[in-house]
Parts: structure tokens; sequence; C-alpha cells
């Protein structure tokens, strides 16, 4: 039987050269005071060569560690440091293993205190004995960048366990018990999750394990500007997901039976000898009393807005996981919030656990009487404000990762800066499918005829976080072409789903009194309904019902629709004082306000649509319409639309209202909304774009069926 060995060095080295050699020299000159305490041949160091150059090995097999220090060289092909210090654990035949990065230098006290300080608590508190991992008190970073660093003892009573939610507090050069790391090792890296020495912390941290920092202990970490950790913050990778963030930071393992402590210290006289030794091995670093007290103090300050924030979306949903998570601007009454929850309604039908998380204002409870009790709505909007949106998409993202639902964006500033910043870890993550929905104001007609984009697709939102989508949800095939055209887009990753709209019964349509309605009612009654924003021109309206009145038309408006800027609310002003209009201002909510025999035909003014659900809705209803041909509409039969070029102009706004509609117009008209616009056609196409399933079969279902859909998608845009 070989001799008793109490610690294992597992060295981590790849392309470190020269550096390689100076951290073995620092591991050599402290296990040589380790022996003196321990006994000759009671450690080992085991170096991990992985995916190691030649300059890096040669540097190794130059250091003399004398007959009485065993070292074995491995050398592997993991390319991923978790993975090769699990390989080191594994071959490590020591109680106790310390990591050592191959381009760090030990203070030469470490190693010994550590092992001296886990042995004595583990016989002071033999109930968490193989639970305790231990830190140096110190840690001087040198190189690119200089400071110094105090690392906590998870026992001090100002210990923030949630600082692991967006920070970490000790690094990777840690001392364990060999049993512990083998029940927790490290986990590979991903796209988007990385410092694996940060998620090893709070996972062991929530798993009731005990960090604790070792005084007058010190390791000397040499910074690099393409270092690993700086390469992991600049692609905004994350930690992965683990139990730490399943809890409130409150309700973590406090172990109070193991009593308080200070903050651990290292006397100046301690740090400075072993600078001073440091010094020997590492010229870079140079012990001068002056540079030791004005090295700058770095602290880990934790953000506490991320767990409060987190854990409040996650408290919403009552112990349920969703499916899938929508996330949107706003629940209000509007087009746009019609579209959101025919979505949420849609993974309902097909059995899924939807929730909706508001991110920039919070729903005024309208929709309330409309969604399905299975839908859950987050009111996250004005948490996320206060928070500031760096916090917002870190706990979002954060909350995300836990669920792991099929993800949809709309419209969402917040969502789509999330995605842009940590789409790849929610994918290495779990996170099956991510959509997006482009509508609303989005399309532009511009005077020579072409078509531009504004909203997510085209003010940078949806160019930083594309690589992220597996599908882009139009309700008009204007997006289609333009992101093709302007982004790249590929025309298989889009598809044009309606919205699901209402039409009149056969029925319904023949108890409307047409006579009465249409040809013999003395006055022509015109119904503008909209939110009164600028973008809608409610100043054209005006301009149509002055004409009228000039030239004593029999035409009346009514205009349904809250003001909001400066300028609908001047034009609102000037309408009130025209006998042929009638002002309400309130929401217009479609059916509701749609009083059967009270309006002849409807009016739309808008500069710039998507696909306005206002006018599907005036198809469905049987009603006349007469629109810019902006967006969709541009494309939809039935509607007389009034060319954007022209509709500045009241002369020909007045000549299309003036127009006779025949019957078979208008049963046209709520035809092909019952064949378009159906629940059953929305399900359709949802279902070929893969928004149920989370399996490959599902996805390419949605591929397949994109020729089909690219045709039907030109017809409604």
């Amino acid at each position: 039987m070989g001799p008793h060995v109490i610690l294992s060095v597992v060295l981590n080295v790849h392309r470190e050269g020269l550096w390689a050699y100076k951290a073995m020299r620092s591991a050599v000159e402290a296990l040589r005071k380790f022996m003196k305490v321990y006994g000759p041949e009671s450690c080992e160091i085991v170096v991990i060569a992985d995916k190691a150059d030649q300059p890096t090995l040669d540097a190794i097999n130059a250091v003399d560690h004398g007959t009485d220090l065993p070292v074995r060289v491995i050398e592997t092909l993991y390319g991923d440091l978790g993975m090769a210090r699990n390989e080191g654990v594994k071959q490590a035949h020591g109680d106790f293993v310390a990591f050592l990065d191959g381009d760090d230098v030990w203070g030469a006290l470490w190693p010994q205190l550590a092992v001296t300080n886990l042995l004595a608590l583990a016989e002071l508190h033999p109930g968490y004995r193989g639970r305790f991992i231990a830190h140096p008190c110190m840690n001087v970073d040198f190189g690119d960048g200089a400071f110094w660093w105090s690392q906590p003892d998870q026992r001090q009573a100002d210990f923030n366990p949630g600082i692991f939610w967006n920070t970490n507090c000790w690094s990777s050069g840690s001392l364990s018990p060999r049993a512990l790391l083998l029940e927790h090792p490290y986990r590979a890296r991903g796209k988007g999750l990385g410092f694996e020495d940060w998620e090893w912390n709070a996972r062991t941290l929530a798993a009731g394990m005990v960090h604790v920092s070792i005084a007058d202990a010190v390791v000397f970490i040499r910074k690099k500007s393409d270092g690993l950790n700086v390469e992991s913050a600049r692609k905004h990778q994350l930690i992965a997901h683990s139990p730490y963030f399943e809890c409130d930071p409150k309700e973590l393992p406090t172990h109070d039976a193991l009593g308080k402590v200070q903050q651990p210290t290292i006397t100046e006289a301690s740090l400075y000898a072993q600078w001073k030794a440091a010094h020997l091995i590492e010229p870079d670093l140079w012990p001068d009393a002056r540079q030791i007290q004005d090295l700058p103090r770095y602290e880990a300050t934790p953000v506490n807005d991320v767990p409060g924030l987190a854990r409040a979306i996650v408290r919403r949903m009552k112990g349920v996981t969703p499916t899938h998570v929508i996330l949107a601007p706003h629940l209000v009454q509007g087009g746009a919030d019609k579209r959101i929850v025919a979505y949420a309604e849609s993974v309902v039908r097909c059995g899924g656990k939807p929730a909706i998380i508001l991110t920039d204002r919070d729903g005024d409870g309208s929709w309330e009487e409309h969604l399905p009790d299975d839908v859950v709505v987050i009111d996250a909007a004005s948490q996320m404000t206060a928070s500031g949106s760096s916090t917002a998409v870190l706990a979002l993202a954060r909350v995300l990762m836990q669920w792991k639902p099929v993800l949809h964006i709309i419209n969402s500033g917040i969502g789509y800066g999330m995605l842009r910043y940590y789409g790849h870890a929610l994918r290495e993550s779990g996170v099956p499918r991510i959509f997006c929905s482009l509508y609303g104001s989005e399309a532009r007609k511009l005077h020579d005829g072409s078509t531009k984009l504004g909203g997510a697709a085209f003010n940078g939102w949806f160019f930083h976080a594309r690589e992220h989508f597996d599908m882009v949800i139009s309700d008009n095939g204007a997006h289609q072409r333009e992101l093709a055209h302007v982004h790249g887009w590929p025309r298989t990753k889009t598809i044009t789903v309606p919205s699901v709209v209402r039409a009149l019964t056969d029925a319904e349509f023949g108890a409307l009194s047409l006579e009465r309605g249409i040809s013999k009612s003395p006055m022509i009654r015109v119904l503008w309904a909209s939110r009164i924003v600028r973008g809608k021109r409610l100043d054209r309206l005006l301009g149509m019902a002055k004409l009228s009145l000039e030239l004593k038309l029999p035409i009346v408006f009514a205009v349904a629709g809250e003001t909001g800027d400066s300028h609908s609310k001047r034009w609102a002003a000037e309408l009130r004082k025209l006998s042929n209009v009638k002002l309400t201002n309130k929401s217009f909510d479609g059916w509701k306000d749609l009083v059967p025999g009270k309006v002849d035909m409807f009016v739309f003014t808008s500069e710039s649509e998507g696909m306005p659900n206002v006018v599907l809705e005036a198809m469905g209803y049987g009603l006349k319409v007469v629109s810019t041909d902006v967006g969709g509409v541009a494309h939809l039969p039935y509607v007389v639309k009034v060319r954007e070029q022209d509709a500045d102009n009241p002369e020909a706004w007045i000549k299309a209202i003036m127009e006779p509609a025949t019957v078979e117009m208008l049963k046209g008209s709520i035809s092909w909304i019952r064949e378009h616009n159906s629940i059953d056609e929305f399900d359709r196409q949802m279902r070929k774009a893969g928004y149920y399933g989370t399996d490959e079969d599902d996805r390419q279902s949605g591929v397949d069926g994109e020729v089909e859909n690219e045709n039907r998608g030109a017809a409604q845009a």
C-alpha cells in the first residue's frame, strides 16, 4: 500500500506557456511547506493538460519537483475547463483537492492553512464533516489590471447569499474534500453559459455546503484581457440554472449552528512575506510596501433587485410552470392586444399553460373578461421600470431559464434586449423555441409607392436578436418581404397568421335592414374608430367632415377613441366644433360598439399599419370599408382603397364614401373574413409554425408548410 495522500493539487493548463512553469513552481514551493507539517509524499500534483500546446507541456516538465512530490501529467481533449477539473478530481488520490489555474501563483501558506482549518472544522462540527469548502481570504490580481479583494466567509453575519444572482464572490482556486467534488462536479460551458466556478459556488451553497475563508492565505491571480471570464462577460454569458435560483435568497441555508465569524484577514507581515516569495517565482509581482497600501480594492456588490424581481414573477404562477411565455409591452384595449389574447387562447385550446408577462406598461384590467382562466397575466412592468432595464433583462432571463417555456416576444423592448444579450443562455438552458410577432404600426406606404417598415423590425431590436428566432409571425406579407429584403431573413422562417375576427352568420346578415341601413337611409353614417394618435391621421377625417359640410353632403361621422398626443387632442377639439361629427372619447371595443343598423361604413385613415384589426372587424360585420392602402390593407379584397399619395386630399375620400356599396360586396367581405380569420385557421397556421409542440417533428412541420403559407400570406398581405 502506498503512502496516504492528504492533498492533491489539480493544475489545469492549456496554452499558458512559461506562465505554466511559474504556476507549477508556486505549487511545488507551497507543497514543500505542506509536507513539513503533514510529512513527505502526503501530497501530489495532477497536471490536466487539456488541449495543451507543446510550449506549455515543456514548461511543466522543466519544473524540478524532487522525488518526494509525485507529479502526473494527464493530457485530455475536453476543450472545457470545468470538464478538465472534473477529470483532475477523478485522477486525484488525495482526501482533499485544490485547484490551481495554469497562469496563477500561490501564496506559500495557502494549501497548508486550508487543510489544517478544514480538518479542525470537521472535528469541531462532525455533522458538517465533508461539507466545508476553503477559499483564501485574499486574492491579489495582477497583469492586465491590478487590485485586491477579500473572499467572504459564509458564516459572516453580513454575508449576502443572494450575491450569485448577478456576481461572484469566490474565485476558482478553492480547496475541498475530494468526495464533495465527486458529488458536485463542475458543469460544462456552453455557447451562452460560462463562469463554471461561479455556477459551482452558487450550486454548492444551495446544496448546503459551507464556504469558509482562510485567514493569512493569499493567491495571486493573473488578469488577462483575453481571459476566459473576460470572454464570458463580453459574450454576456450567464451561469447555468440550478436549484440556487429556485428559492428566495433568504431561504438558503444559514448554518447558524456553526456560529458567526468576522471577515478573516491577512496580516501585513504575512502578506508581504508571501508576496516577496511569489516575486522570486513571478518577477511581475513586486513586493513594495507602498504598492501594497495603494493597491485598489475590488468588492463584489450584488444587485438585490434581480432576485426580488425574478421571484416575484415566479410567485405569480403559484407553483405552475407555464408551457408558453408571451412577453408583451402592455395589455390594454387595442388591436395589437387582441392578438396577444388570441395567442394565449390558442395555447389553452391546445392543452398548454400560457403566461403573459407585461414588460413596459401594466395592464388596465380591461382584458380580464376576455382571457381564459388558464391564462396568467403578470404585471411586471412597474417593477421592471423601477429596477432598470439591465436588472429587468437579467431577472427575466433567469426566470425563463428556470421555466424553459416556448418563448414569444411581441413588441417588447425588454424582451428583445433580454434575447440580444442572453439568447444563447436561454437555448443552452432548454428553451425549445423562440418566436416573435411583428405587427401594429409597422408598414408605411410612401408617396413613391414603396413600403417602409418601422417599429421592432427596423429600430434595431429585431436585428440584434434575429439569430435566436425560430420563426417570425406576422399578420401580413409586407413584413415577410421587407424582412427578406432588408435583413436577408429566410422566407421559410416567416409565417402569416391571421387575426381571429368574428364574422356575421348568414342569418345575422339577413336580419339587418339593408334598405334602411344602406340604400334608404337619408344620411350616410360613417364610423372612424381607433386610438387617436398622430399616426392614425384624424386630421384626414377632419378634412372630410369640413368638405362634407361645405358641399352639404348627407354624411355624418361618428368618431370613437381615446386621445393621446397633442396633435390628436387638437384635431379632436376641432372636430367637436363641427355639426356633422359626434366624437366619443373612449376606447373602441369592436363588436360591442357596432350597433346593427346604426353604422353604414367604416373609414380608416392611418398612414402606418401592419394589418389593422379594426378593419377586419368592420369587414366581418358587413360594413363597407374605405381605407388607405397601407400595410396589409393594400391586398385586402372588398375594401375601397384611397392611395396614400391621395390620402391628404379630402375629395378622394368623399368620392370613395359616396360610391354605393352592393350587397354582393358586403356578403363577399363577410365570407372572406369567415374563411381567412377563423379560430380554426389561426390554430392551423400556429400549428404549422411549431408553436405548440417542442420536438423536432413539430418544428419540421412548420417549415414544410411554409410554401403553402407563403402563398396564403401574399393573399392577406
